[in-house]
């Protein structure tokens, strides 16, 4: 787990957009680190310029080194945003951030393996995203 993201990092989402719409097979967005906070300031949140789309939720977050900075959490809902503002926002979603994760995780006694961090260099995105697929899962709930 890489500690905590950077303002303007480059970041990629792994997830499962739009499951049934579009493609069964895990799906790579990129962005960058837009704010280290979320809405009104809640610091357990990491803005982040990456598209989301429904089902993309709880999919890991990665810096270009391959590191988890966060895990996707949401997007800002832009009709009623622009219904407050007259402006329809663009690309303002959420991740949750690596510390609020930990804390959680702790909190709730669950295990997790942590590994020493070792500093390697950028990745190429075809390389993050070979490695991320073999972790990410799709967890649907129905009810």
């Amino acid at each position: 787990m890489h500690k905590l993201a950077r303002l303007g990092e480059e970041i990629i989402a792994i997830g499962f957009s739009l499951h049934g719409v579009l493609s069964a097979d895990p799906s790579l967005t990129a962005g960058n680190v837009n704010a280290l906070s979320g809405l009104e300031n809640d610091k357990n949140s990491i803005q982040i310029s990456s598209p989301i789309q429904p089902d993309n939720s709880g999919g890991p977050l990665l810096n270009k080194k391959g590191y988890l900075v966060g895990v996707v959490q949401s997007k800002l809902n832009t009709l009623q945003l622009a219904q407050y503002t007259g402006d329809i926002a663009q690309n303002v979603n959420f991740a949750v951030n690596t510390s609020a994760l930990i804390q959680a995780l702790d909190a709730s006694g669950i295990t997790y393996k942590r590994e020493k961090q070792v500093e390697r260099e950028e990745l190429p995105t075809p390389d993050i995203a070979d490695e991320a697929i073999k972790y990410t899962v799709q967890v649907m709930c129905r009810g």
